[in-house]
């Protein structure tokens, strides 16, 4: 096996090109020797720091070659050969900036991608014990749920869910299925079935349903001077989506805040927020020319706090990983609705964020990108309060 292993390093590491290293992984995978991927993932660890530099972007791109090869099998021998990998320990030459928590995030979704839940509960029951590879497992369950999966009644799922909850882990705070307004997010992460269409379409109309009932339902909001202005508290778990931002070296302006509306307005419309955004003079970030609000349903606002989340401020995949992006966007939209604390009880998360009103309105861009830029307001209910998320990318 050894020499084997050599041998097949040696050949990657002397080619000229990328293509024919990668071809010869994949040739090694489909005669279903896994264990020698195994290893050669191991070799290329080992030997990389002794390398010539031009060689290293071959091997970077070999090492993450084997994984998607492995999980892209789809069988539990090539997902428990993934696993092995995970288990290496891998060193801070070869990684670099890439955290281990970020790769345990990377090799979740790549299983996720192609081993649905069957795989996922033969996997569970060959773990070595209750904390091996605990934050892989913890991501994979949360990228299956994502793309459709119930994973509440499973034995496995739910002892794992038990550990983390004892652990206090941040994701044991999601349950172990999809929400009521969640229904579009698999189809971000590349998921297209049936059933997820006839529910987005579902979403699209009670969407559009929302934003339309605007004229017909809207309230008087009187004079601008008769609406006092007063700034309330609000929860630091508003602002998640983007101070995630910020953990992947991204610098961005944002603005956050709160404020009570005297007397309430129980049924903006997004014209009177309009109005109100212009008289509270709230630059640089909410634009004060060409200013635009708009009535959003709460599936439109789901989706795009998500997207922000698990793909970054900059939109390159992985950047926070699906599983804790799905925290991020809760926890943004509970602080934004006036939930306390971290969204433990979802069913009350769920009809408080339900009970609110959403728009979007326009922000001022410090870059050219427009997929950075985020500006959503929250009234929430009874009209007696208004919260406001604004963010872009800093020049």
């Amino acid at each position: 096996m050894t020499s084997t292993v050599s041998a097949l390093f040696e050949e990657i590491a002397s080619g000229t090109g990328v293509r024919d290293a990668l071809r010869r992984v994949e040739g090694v995978a489909e005669q279903g020797d896994f264990t020698t991927l195994v290893a050669l993932a191991a070799e290329v660890e080992a030997r990389f720091p002794v390398t010539p530099v031009e060689t290293h972007g071959r091997l970077h791109a070999v090492s993450d070659h084997v994984e998607e090869v492995l999980a892209r099998r789809g069988s539990v021998s090539g997902a428990r050969a993934l696993l092995d990998i995970a288990r290496q320990p891998r060193d801070a030459r070869f990684q670099g900036r890439h955290s281990e928590a970020h790769r345990a995030r990377d090799l979740a979704g790549l299983l996720a991608r192609w081993n649905p839940s069957p795989i996922l509960h033969m996997l569970l029951e060959c773990r070595s014990g209750p904390d091996d590879l605990t934050e892989l497992f913890a991501c994979y369950v949360q990228e299956l749920v994502l793309r459709g999966e119930s994973l509440d009644k499973a034995p496995g799922v739910r002892r794992l869910w038990a550990r983390l909850a004892e652990q206090g882990h941040p994701l044991a705070l999601l349950p172990l299925s999809r929400g009521r307004w969640e229904s579009s997010l698999g189809r971000l992460l590349g998921v297209e079935d049936v059933e997820d269409a006839v529910l987005d379409l579902r979403a699209h109309l009670a969407s559009s349903r929302a934003r339309g009932s605007d004229e017909e339902d809207t309230l008087p909001l009187g004079p601008r001077a008769d609406v006092s202005l007063e700034t309330v508290p609000l929860a630091a778990s508003a602002g998640a989506v983007i101070d995630d931002w910020g953990e992947d070296g991204v610098a961005a302006k944002r603005f956050l805040r709160a404020f009570a509306l005297r007397p309430a307005q129980p049924r903006m419309s997004a014209d009177h927020l309009t109005a109100f955004l212009e008289d509270a003079s709230l630059e640089p970030l909410v634009a004060t020319e060409d200013l635009h609000c708009e009535r959003q349903g709460l599936e439109d606002v789901v989706a795009t706090l998500f997207a922000l989340a698990t793909f970054g401020a900059e939109g390159w995949a992985g950047a926070r990983g699906a599983a804790y992006g799905r925290l991020s966007t809760w926890r943004t939209l509970g602080g934004l609705a006036g939930v306390a604390g971290e969204p433990s009880d979802w069913s009350a998360l769920e009809q408080r964020v339900g009970a609110c009103r959403w728009f979007h309105f326009t922000v001022a861009a410090a870059r050219a990108s427009t997929s950075s830029r985020i500006g959503l307001a929250c009234l929430r209910p009874g009209g007696g309060e208004l919260a406001l998320l604004a963010a872009s990318l800093a020049p």
